[in-house]
This record gives C-alpha cells, sequence and structure tokens, in this order.
C-alpha cells in the first residue's frame, strides 16, 4: 500500500512519531507521513521480542484528504 502511494524510491517525505502508550513489550505510536501528493495520521501497535525486533506490528491508517475523512 505505501509503495503504491509513492511517486518513486526517491520520493521525498517527512515522518514523524510520537509514543502515546507503552505497556510491557507493546507500544502504541502516533505517525504522520507527509508526501508531495498525500498526507497519512496513523496509529501503529508495536509488539517486541527481548532483542528488540518487532514480533507484531498493527497500523490503523487515516487519509485526512480522502472523501468524507474516510
Amino acid at each position: 500500500m505505501v509503495e503504491a502511494e509513492r511517486d518513486g524510491p526517491d520520493e521525498v517525505f517527512t515522518f514523524a512519531h510520537e509514543v502515546v502508550a507503552i505497556d510491557g513489550d507493546t507500544v502504541v505510536l502516533r505517525v504522520a507521513v507527509d508526501y508531495p501528493s498525500s498526507t497519512w495520521r496513523d496509529l501503529w501497535v508495536v509488539t517486541f521480542a527481548p532483542d528488540g525486533r518487532a514480533t507484531a506490528f498493527e497500523e490503523w491508517p487515516f487519509s485526512p484528504s480522502q472523501p468524507d475523512g474516510h
């Protein structure tokens, strides 16, 4: 899905994140990604293994530019 939104591998974009909650090895992040042609505001839920690698990833994407905000 992300690759379909991009103009190519050299497309410039900005990425920002904020930790919303931490519960044990699970973190919830608010993510903002801005491309020249689209904007995304997501929630990510990531669970980590003891070695720091992600073992689970869930994304709740939202594009404010979609009709009716849906």
